[in-house]
């Protein structure tokens, strides 16, 4: 596997890679070592290795992560030569090209596995013609790849592989932890919490919606994560009865911190293109959790919300929200009931175990069964 960030930090390869070992494969995840670290993650399974490679390279900066990707390419050719293996996957449009070249030089398959438009995703940093070139190279390389694998269905559609195979990001039955069953029926509290937990970045309705939290009088709001808005988050959190703020949560913090919550928080601006075809982690924790959850109209996980019945669809907007936080203040057995909902829809399709079998069918009808391996 090749993946432009560090391994610990992205679950949906973390739940693959895992997946696939369970299955009876070895797998090497060769990982952009960003940070300069001096050795890999461990992550305790003799059939699961992980290498940090290439060079350091700072966050946040599109000019310098363009100039330093290239080097971590020939990284990846470079540990390829060295490895017996079946098959390259390569995570997003970032390591496509080294899974390419390593798939012809080596004479292996590739799996492409898109977790968003990477051309959308640039598309607020980098001119219009970077976009509409990352796209049109997604679209020719992509034809070198065997499976391709999508976040949903709209990013099929977004990047042009109509055959791509969705694998959806949710969480497995095995990663609630168990003080986060039980929920009440009905929440009988002065003040009911809100959560947001990722990123903090424009486009993610924070600031709005910390704004909207302060002038109720029924509501709080937990934030944890990181980014360019954390300062102005962690200022608003001082002194401030409404607005608690956790820093950066690790990933396996966060499903406790969301059982705390009456409702999550997952709009996301449906005018950025990328953002309005995105899956969301939280939308599936939430669920999991039997939590509803607040989402934006015209993005995927209003379209999961209107068929499951599991949360809330709000216009993109500071007073809609604002109306809507002051509705379900006066119907707390209304959210629990789209939490129930939410939880049966888990059971039934939302769950880690059902893209499991998506994802070994298409392994197997590529290599085989893994019991030779």
């Amino acid at each position: 596997m090749l993946l432009s960030k560090p391994f610990v930090g992205d679950p949906r390869v973390n739940r693959e890679s895992s997946s696939i070992v369970e299955a009876g494969y070895s797998v090497t995840v060769l990982a952009w070592n960003r940070d300069g670290r001096s050795v890999g993650d461990a992550p305790g399974n003799p059939s699961l290795e992980v290498d940090l490679i290439g060079p350091p390279c700072p966050k946040r900066n599109l000019l310098k992560f363009a100039l330093k990707l290239p080097f971590f390419w020939l990284a990846c050719l470079g540990k390829a030569k060295q490895k017996e293996f079946l098959v390259v996957h390569a995570h997003d449009f970032d390591t496509l090209p080294a899974g390419f070249l390593i798939s012809k030089l080596q004479g292996r398959p590739l799996i492409y596995d898109a977790h968003e438009s990477y051309a959308e995703m640039i598309a607020q940093d980098a001119p219009r013609f970077i976009g509409r070139l990352v796209h049109y190279l997604e679209k020719c390389l992509m034809r070198g790849a065997a499976v391709v694998l999508v976040a949903n269905e709209n990013v099929a559609k977004m990047i042009g592989a109509e055959d791509a195979i969705a694998i959806l990001n949710c969480p497995g039955e095995s990663e609630i932890p168990i003080e986060c069953f039980g929920r009440n029926d009905a929440p009988s509290k002065e003040k009911m919490l809100l959560g947001y937990f990722g990123t903090l970045e424009p486009g993610r309705f924070i600031l709005e919606s910390v704004s909207a939290v302060a002038a109720q009088n029924r509501w709080r709001m937990v934030v944890g994560g990181d980014g360019t808005l954390a300062k102005t988050v962690k200022k608003a959190s001082k002194g401030s009865a409404s607005v608690e703020y956790l820093g950066q949560v690790p990933h396996e913090q966060v499903m406790k911190q969301s059982a705390r919550c009456d409702a999550l928080h997952v709009m996301l601006d449906p005018s950025n293109e990328n953002y309005r075809i995105s899956t969301p982690l939280r939308l599936f924790e939430a669920m999991s959790l039997g939590i509803p959850s607040i989402v934006a109209k015209g993005t995927y996980p209003a379209e999961v919300v209107a068929r499951e019945g599991c949360g809330y669809v709000c216009d993109h907007d500071e007073k809609a929200f604002s109306e809507l936080l002051a509705r379900l203040a006066s119907d707390p057995a209304g959210m629990v009931e789209k939490g129930k909902k939410g939880r049966e829809a888990f059971d039934r399709e939302y769950n880690w175990g059902k893209q499991t079998a998506k994802l070994l069918l298409a392994y197997t009808d590529l290599l085989g069964t893994a019991d030779k391996y």
